[in-house]
């Protein structure tokens, strides 16, 4: 790649901007609950799975997949 194609990819994403545009009152709201959760609760927000990943519904019934 040569440095104007890297500098004219790197300009063209930084004229996009941002894809949820800031908002002070979400962010004062996130910043509480944020400093109420401890550094436990973060990470097991963080690090939390979607059932999905351990097994299959069927029939309205969760079964657990070892190989998963």
């Amino acid at each position: 790649m040569t440095f104007l194609t890297v500098t004219s990819a790197a300009c063209s994403m930084q004229a996009a901007g941002v894809a949820i545009p800031s908002d002070p009152d979400i962010e004062v709201a996130v910043e509480r609950t944020l400093s109420k959760m401890s550094l436990d609760e973060k990470i097991g927000q963080m690090t939390e799975l979607s059932i999905d990943v351990l097994g299959d519904w069927k029939d309205g019934e969760f079964f657990l997949d070892p190989q998963k």
